[in-house]
């Protein structure tokens, strides 16, 4: 394939690992398959012992848009904090090691964007342990993160999420940004399977 230069990307997704080497590939796949390019992806893993580290370097070293950095962490809001802390894009997207974008997901969020929303939410599938296929809907703030960018500008103004939380930052998060008479756009597409 040859490398990729990085210009300034305008989305930063982040993904937080750790012993995922079953499902990363899939997920940084889909992210190269996207129809919109303009996007760096930073994995943040916990020290993983599996082979995941093995699978992101592979990518990094055909396109210098994957970008890692493996330490231990206090979790998954911690591993997300660090990856805002060294996001370069105007917007964030965070994805699980186990979700898939869909092919024309970050294009549909980042076509559907203007100056006065700090969220734009489209909705995400979610695949069942038995393998059908359910709907998670993006109503206002509240939604799948894997539906969801957010301007970077925002999450810095709110200092990320919460570490106090184990569970539920994410929607300590939104709340705050909904306290804040920040705007959320919601737009009916699907973005995003969430395993």
């Amino acid at each position: 394939k040859g490398l990729k230069n990085m210009n300034e990307p305008l989305v930063s997704i982040i993904i937080a690992t750790f012993d995922s080497e079953k499902t990363i590939r899939t997920a940084l796949q889909s992210i190269e398959d996207q129809t919109f390019q303009e996007w760096e992806c930073l994995v943040i893993d916990g020290r993983s012992k599996d082979g995941t580290l093995d699978i992101v370097k592979d990518f990094s070293l055909h396109d210098n848009r994957f970008r890692y950095i493996s330490e231990p962490d206090n979790g998954i809001y911690d591993a997300f904090n660090k990856g805002w802390k060294n996001a370069k894009g105007e917007w964030v997207y965070y994805m699980g090691c186990d979700d898939k974008l869909l092919r024309e997901g970050l294009k549909t969020l980042i076509d559907s964007a203007t100056p006065e929303y700090a969220i734009i939410s489209g909705h995400v599938k979610t695949l069942r342990k038995d393998g059908s296929m359910g709907v998670w809907k993006s109503v206002g703030f509240w939604g799948c993160h894997q539906g969801k960018i957010t301007r970077l500008s925002a999450i810095r103004e709110m200092n990320g999420y919460n570490m106090n939380y184990k569970i539920l930052a994410d929607l300590d998060f939104h709340t705050r940004l909904k306290n804040n008479d920040y705007k959320v756009l919601n737009v009916d597409a699907y973005i995003a399977v969430f395993d």
